[in-house]
């Protein structure tokens, strides 16, 4: 069973998000409020699933969607959490990540045009930077204009 929460990216824009049952049967992020904190099981559970729909437009092999959850898991443990954050800009950061160590050749717009209001070109430049930095990866794939 599929249910469609509203997430509120701020005073203008809403962006439906896609959340499946976990394992318990609960609906993570079900009633969603501006604020409200989540377990990281329930964050992991919205960030994959926007990983995948991600991976599915932009058609990103799925060894560099899984690359993209591991990348989540450990900027959150790096980060100590992901307070403060849209979910739906470090997951897309994060396959933007993936894709680019994995040299696979995708401009940064069409991550941002895939994952809709949710996500602008500037922010998921920022964030993906951010997230590089703090896991310690080689910045070079990031550089390189022929990609």
């Amino acid at each position: 069973m599929t249910i469609y929460i509203v997430s509120p990216r701020n005073k203008i824009f809403f962006y439906p998000i896609t959340v499946s049952r976990n394992d318990s049967g609960e609906i993570p992020g079900e009633s969603l409020t501006p604020g409200q904190k989540l377990t990281p099981s329930e964050q992991n559970s919205i960030m994959w699933k926007q990983i995948s729909v991600l991976a599915r437009r932009v058609e990103i092999p799925d060894s560099s969607a899984m690359l993209a959850k591991s990348m989540t898991e450990q900027y959150r443990t790096e980060r100590g959490s992901l307070e403060g954050l849209a979910l739906e800009i470090v997951a897309t950061a994060a396959i933007y990540a993936a894709s680019k160590v994995t040299r696979i050749a995708r401009d940064p717009t069409d991550f941002a045009e895939a994952a809709g209001d949710a996500v602008t070109r500037k922010e998921l430049l920022r964030l993906s930077k951010n997230l590089v930095s703090t896991l310690g990866l080689d910045p070079v794939p990031f550089l390189e204009s022929k990609q």
